[in-house]
Order: C-alpha cells, then structure tokens, then sequence
C-alpha cells in the first residue's frame, strides 16, 4: 500500500524533524511504502532544511508544500489534501499533527483497524486522555457540550486519521473542508469509525491552541454542520414562539374570565412577552434569510481555489 501522511506545520520545525525521525522507525515496521507531505503554513522562521530529510532511511519522498499566508491548520489540511489529489497518487492518507501530539507509534493501530474495516472506511483517533491544562479541558468540554446542543453530534475525534485515497475526490470539491477536516468527513456522511489513542505530548516548546484558538476551531467546527445548526435553531425559536402565545392566550383568559388578576399586571406582563415575541420572530426571520442567502453563494471550493495559495518559488 502507498501510504501519505500529511501534516500541517507552522514554525516548528524542529519538532517536525523529530517527527519525521520517530515516523522513519516506525514505516520499517508498518511494511508499506511511506511517503510524507508537510504543509508550510506560512512559518516565518526556520526553513525545510532543518528537516534533514536525506537522513531517513525508511520514508520515500518527503515534500514540503509552503503556502503564501497564514491559513491556521484546518485550511492547511485542506489545501495539502486537495494538492495530494492533484499531483499524486496513493492508497491511502494519514493526517496528523507536526509537533508530537499525534504519536507515529500510534499509526499502526489505525491502520490495522484500517485494514479491519477493508481500507474503505476513514479511521479517527478518539481521545482518551488529553494532557493539556485543566482550564483548557474545562473550556474544551464546554465546547463539546454546545457542538453536541448545537449539532447532535459528538465530539470525540481530531485531525489525527486515515482515510482511503479515494476519499480526497468527494473532500476536494466540498466547501466543508476549507473550515474543518474531521468535520467535513462527519457531515459528508463518509465512513468512519474511531477508536481510543492517548494524546502524546510535544516535542518541543508550548501548544499554540489556547481559549481563543479553541473558540475559533470550535465555531469553524461548528459552522459545518450550519444548515443543521439552523433548523436546531429555527425549532427552537418556533417552540420558544408557541410558548409565549399560549402564556399570552393564559393571561387574556385570567385576565377577562376571572379575578384573580392584579391592577395593571396582564398589560405590564402581556406587553413584556409581545416583545419578546417580536424579537423572537425578527430574530428567526434575519436568521431564516442569512441562511437562504447563504445557500445560494459559491462558497470556496478546494479543488477549484487551492493554487493561489501556494508558493512557487
């Protein structure tokens, strides 16, 4: 099998090389032919030959794809596996992190549960044990919580994967990609199946993803599943709607048929909920617009858009 791990880096190169030392080993064993491709995420220091990659001995080709901007990781991915697309070939991707949180070692259980499943279904690596601070474990399980209200879905996985090669023809002409790779295979509605890895830890320096980056990544996760974002969102202001009619239509009937209304309470309290109605229903209604709007855009397609943003030197 011709195996392709791609792996987005921003200025950690040295981490990189540490990586591609580890992953040299470890495609000795793996018993396929390995070949790598690092995404330059537009890295302001360090260069590609810090990666010394005439010194492995066990991985083919190792190819360096710089970018001309800053695109974060997730868009990285996504332009490194429609380029893989485009100007290789292969059985199957691996994707993973540069700095040593995605341990090589790890990459023969996915591909074993790989070739379990008959190398037709993408293989995700669950988190079972994160090694991060406890606040940001306490804002990424808050995150999970509103991905699950917002979305129905869970959120068990990251970037760290294999996918067959044929895969990359449905992502590469999908808009999902460019805002989040585990994401896109979810809401594709792709093959998957994931299983427990530990999170390693970095090789080198200090984690780039804190709370702001994580509120980014999240809402980019998110905004994937948009159109099932919305009709979570449009339900539940229906359901909010109905709720305060049938409070209105309660207070008219105290109102007129009893007395047991307070001077002044059922217009002070009805005028209250009818705007809050209006609100609701405005809310609902700009809501309800952005998304048609939405809809009828040509959003970034990665096949078609990837090129402006790699450099050529």
């Amino acid at each position: 099998m011709k195996l392709w791990v791609v792996m987005p880096l921003y200025n950690d190169w040295e981490s990189a090389a540490e990586l591609l030392r580890e992953l040299d080993n470890e495609a000795a064993n793996l018993g396929h032919e390995t070949h790598v491709l690092i995404v330059d995420d537009a890295s302001p220091g360090g260069n590609a030959a810090e990666l010394r990659a005439e010194e492995l001995k066990n991985i083919g080709e190792v190819q360096v794809l710089p970018l001309r901007r800053n695109l974060g990781h997730q868009r990285a991915i996504a332009i490194g596996l429609t380029w893989l697309l485009a100007e290789k070939d292969g059985d199957a991707v691996v994707v993973m992190d540069s700095d040593g949180e995605d341990r090589p070692a790890d990459i023969a259980a996915l591909l074993k549960e790989f070739e379990k499943h008959g190398r037709t279904q993408a293989i995700f690596a669950a988190r079972a044990r994160r090694t991060e601070s406890l606040v940001f474990k306490l804002g990424y399980a808050g995150y999970k919580a509103l991905h699950y209200l917002l979305t129905g879905i869970r959120v068990r996985v990251g970037n760290f994967s294999i996918i067959p090669f044929a895969f990359l023809h449905t992502l590469a002409v999908s808009t999902e990609l460019w805002n989040h790779y585990a994401a896109s295979v979810y809401a594709l509605n792709l093959p998957h199946v994931a299983i427990p890895i530990n999170r390693g830890t970095r090789y080198r320096g200090q984690s780039k993803m804190n709370l702001l980056s994580l509120m980014l990544h999240g809402m980019s996760a998110i905004s994937v599943f948009a159109e099932k974002v919305s009709a979570r969102v449009l339900a539940f202001s229906v359901g909010l709607g109905a709720l305060i009619v049938a409070c209105l239509l309660t207070i008219c009937c105290i109102r007129i048929f009893t007395d047991l209304a307070i001077p002044g309470w059922a217009s002070v309290t009805g005028g209250l909920l009818l705007v809050l109605l209006a609100q609701i229903v405005g809310n609902a209604g700009m809501f309800l617009l952005l998304l048609l709007h939405g809809r009828s855009r040509d959003g970034f397609l990665p096949i078609r858009d990837y090129l402006p943003f790699i450099r050529r030197d």
